[in-house]
């Protein structure tokens, strides 16, 4: 039907423009994104670090904190966030305690 058809294609356009952001990203060797991040609790805000940038986002700034088990997102803005991935924490407990205490802030 239809409705089968424009889920479908909705679908393919998302996946496009993701095959299409990764390649431009990839292409652009861009230092900033595609890199080594150290994402930190300082007393001031969090703070994402590649060798390319340092950037703090201010506690007053910041938004929710969401945890997926996968990965966590600290919104940053209405349309940013920091993405931590699982495998930076030893543990889920360790994951689950660093939200909490960005939570607590």
């Amino acid at each position: 039907t239809v409705a089968v058809v424009a889920v479908a294609a909705y679908v393919a356009f998302w996946l496009l423009q993701c095959a299409f952001n990764a390649l431009y990203l990839k292409s652009r060797n861009n230092r900033a994104v595609l890199a080594a991040h150290t994402v930190s609790i300082t007393p001031e805000g969090l703070r994402d670090t590649t060798a390319a940038y340092d950037h703090l986002t201010r506690w007053a700034g910041m938004g929710r904190v969401v945890d997926y088990g996968v990965l966590v997102a600290v919104c940053t803005s209405a349309v940013d966030a920091v993405i931590v991935p699982r495998s930076a924490f030893a543990s889920r407990a360790s994951q689950r305690a660093w939200c909490q205490s960005l939570r607590n802030r």
